[in-house]
């Protein structure tokens, strides 16, 4: 029921868009993106080749808050902020980024969501900051690597992450195969590999099927996934998606570990620079027997 209050209350809010005011939260926002503007545009000017036109920074700032209720248990919260600058007269091919986000929440219930926490610290606060390289002149190949250090508990772990994607189109099909090693000083190697196949069913509607592989060190055997999704764009500022996502295990036996039926609406809300977004969702984990746990992920999300 609350739920349905809540979902009843954005479309409602949604039959008008957010307008830009002159508010004390408008000015706030204002200086915050400006100050990131000239920040980072400075550090492009040193890149600037005189022979060609000027280009626009693309530095933006992400700050989000969720909170989780999930039967059973007590309420998780979690909280970042992204900081990303792209260096356009390096055509966009440098990133220059900040990631700070409080102890993770775990939605699944599964071993895989455990083995990642442990791997990415995500038990702890923590800050991230690297440079990340993207080459994409390749036909259907996108190369990257990025670097940088995270910060967790006042000790600083060294990482380095290449990656690389494919892309084709067959038909109406879209095709993605995205591969990515990542390698911590401390905690060792992970390694994640996803196949993705997406087709669009309408102009407004898309469905997408994914298959993902992780890989960790000191974890044994393989953690695979399976995630069904039918998306829909309702208009420029809501969003919903309907998804069913299966975790599974290869030790100490190859069986299924979780599996989630969820719903997620985002919607626009207040200013264009700020997002509502609600998932309700169904958990089968393996160690309460596959019976069914609900849970509820709101969260928050400003643009800067």
């Amino acid at each position: 029921m609350f739920i349905l209050v809540m979902l009843c209350s954005l479309n409602l809010s949604a039959q008008e868009p957010p307008a830009q005011k002159n508010t004390l939260a408008d000015k706030f926002h204002r200086g915050i993106s400006g100050g990131i503007d000239k920040t980072f545009s400075w550090m492009d000017s040193f890149f600037i080749d005189q022979s060609r036109p000027l280009l626009e920074n693309t530095s933006a700032m992400h700050l989000s808050f969720g909170t989780f209720v999930q039967e059973g248990k007590e309420t998780e919260n979690v909280s970042r902020v992204r900081l990303r600058a792209r260096l356009p007269h390096l055509e966009d091919r440098l990133q220059i980024f900040v990631l700070g986000e409080t102890e993770d929440i775990n939605t699944t219930d599964s071993e895989w969501e455990s083995a990642e926490q442990e791997y990415s610290a995500g038990q702890d606060d923590k800050l991230t900051v690297g440079v990340a390289f993207h080459y994409d002149e390749i036909d259907r190949h996108d190369l990257g690597i990025s670097s940088g250090l995270r910060v967790t508990d006042g000790e600083a772990d060294f990482y380095l992450r290449p990656n690389y994607q494919y892309n084709r189109v067959m038909g109406l099909w879209n095709m993605q195969v995205k591969t990515r090693i990542t390698w911590y000083d401390r905690a060792g190697l992970e390694s994640s590999l996803l196949w993705r196949w997406q087709r669009p069913l309408s102009e407004s509607t898309r469905f997408r099927v994914e298959t993902l592989v992780d890989w960790f060190d000191d974890e044994e055997g393989l953690f695979p996934r399976l995630n069904l999704s039918w998306q829909k764009k309702i208009d420029q500022r809501r969003l919903l998606s309907l998804s069913w996502n299966n975790y599974f295990v290869t030790e100490p036996a190859d069986e299924l570990d979780t599996a989630i039926l969820g719903v997620n609406y985002r919607q626009q809300f207040w200013r264009p620079w700020f997002w509502l977004e609600v998932s309700p969702q169904l958990a089968y984990p393996r160690e309460d027997d596959y019976r069914d746990v609900p849970g509820l992920l709101l969260q928050m999300h400003a643009y800067f």
